[in-house]
């Protein structure tokens, strides 16, 4: 359903129970959208992509912040971090050998990546089987771009710092030095905010 012209700037009511909690002090306080912000703000791509790529990604997270206001802008932002996966793959090839990658689809340029050594399994742990986090970014991506309903906003927010890890490393720059915080416990279905550093988030 679309917002109405006199909500847009109302916080999207499945985040009302969401609340922030401070164990050295006890304290609780509601979540606000400055929390989704520290989430993201530290998942970045290197200076060493391309600027249009680094402009890419930024949508995603800003599309991740705006979720505050609209749940489900959460998948759009995984969504678009999957695009620019595949956006960075196909700069990468052109950078590198001169040429256009032509119309190969999003798993064949991973497997390129690796024969040509530019990602690793290894890389990127074991995942949860039965994918490895790279066969990951293919089978969530095709989900999302042939038509889905998902929606978990800590899984997206998940694979989007994935996908950041897989942009970096196609660079020749080490990932983000401080992942997002775990997240915790979640007063909404099917997903919520982690705290930012510092708090717990309880139901």
């Amino acid at each position: 359903m679309l917002k109405s012209a006199s909500k847009i700037v109302e916080a999207d009511p499945r985040h009302a129970a969401e609340v922030i909690f401070y164990p050295a002090t006890g304290l609780l306080r509601p979540a606000e959208a400055a929390d989704l912000h520290a989430l993201v703000a530290g998942i970045e791509v290197s200076a060493a992509a391309p600027p249009v790529i680094r402009q890419q990604f930024d949508l995603a997270r800003n599309a991740f912040v705006y979720s505050w206001f609209v749940y489900e802008l959460a998948t759009l932002a995984e969504k678009q971090a999957y695009a620019v996966v595949e956006m960075a793959l196909r700069e990468k090839v052109r950078l590198a050998t001169g040429k256009s990658p032509g119309r190969r689809d999003l798993r064949s340029l991973i497997q390129d990546a690796e024969r040509r050594g530019w990602l690793r399994r290894a890389d990127f742990g074991e995942g949860v089987r039965p994918f490895h986090p790279l066969d990951a970014i293919v089978a969530l991506r095709n989900d999302l771009a042939h038509g889905s309903g998902r929606l978990m906003p800590n899984g997206s927010l998940d694979m989007i710092e994935l996908c950041a890890e897989v942009i970096n490393r196609l660079f020749l720059f080490p990932p983000a030095a401080e992942p997002h915080p775990a997240p915790e416990a979640l007063a909404t279905e099917p997903g919520g905010c982690a705290p930012p550093k510092g708090g717990n988030s309880v139901e």
